[in-house]
């Protein structure tokens, strides 16, 4: 955590001192610089590296003005829900970020939507997907998160948050939490 948020730090100081204008893939280059940066902090570059650290995450940039979000990820999905509550998942890249095994030169994708024609988006770590639970210990799913996201679009963000809270901690009932969970929700 403390890697990624110094390079995340030395990519925005860069940008203000530079005053460069902010290029239009910015999302999926973040991501590869964030790639580089730590295979060659940590040198893991090799298979037989005695570091294996990573993420899986994603980017957004969001611009009002020209009306578009860009969006770009590695391992984490993107929850677009329109004003209907119809619910799209914008698939990421499979890449990781900064593992030996992801490639260092991996080229991330970046996707570009229109602001105006979706209501809410939403980010979530891997571990709310990954949470096991319920009657048999099965991961909590993205299912079971769409659906809550599509029958609640027109309930205040809040109380969505605490419908996912809730519902994650039914979920999980005495099982122990297996990884970290964020889940991050904007409404436009």
């Amino acid at each position: 955590t403390m890697l990624v948020k110094s390079i995340q730090r030395t990519i925005m100081l860069e940008c203000r001192n530079t005053k460069k204008e902010i290029p239009q893939q910015f999302p999926s280059q973040i991501l590869s610089i964030f790639n580089r940066e730590i295979k060659h902090l940590l040198n893991q570059y090799k298979r037989e590296s005695e570091s294996n650290v990573g993420f899986d995450g994603g980017i957004l940039y969001i611009n009002k003005t020209e009306g578009i979000i860009r969006f770009a990820g590695a391992g984490t999905p993107l929850f677009l829900v329109d004003y209907e509550g119809k619910c799209t998942t914008i698939k990421s890249n499979r890449c990781s970020v900064g593992y030996r095994s992801s490639d260092e030169n991996f080229i991330f994708t970046e996707q570009e939507f229109k602001i105006d024609s979706f209501d809410k988006l939403y980010l979530s770590t891997d571990g709310l997907f990954d949470q096991l639970g319920g009657n048999k210990d099965f991961p909590y799913g993205k299912a079971r998160l769409i659906s809550i996201l599509e029958k609640n679009n027109h309930q205040s963000m809040e109380h969505i948050r605490r419908l996912i809270i809730n519902d994650v901690s039914y979920w999980r009932r005495n099982t122990e939490q297996n990884d970290d969970i964020t889940f991050i929700g904007i409404k436009i």
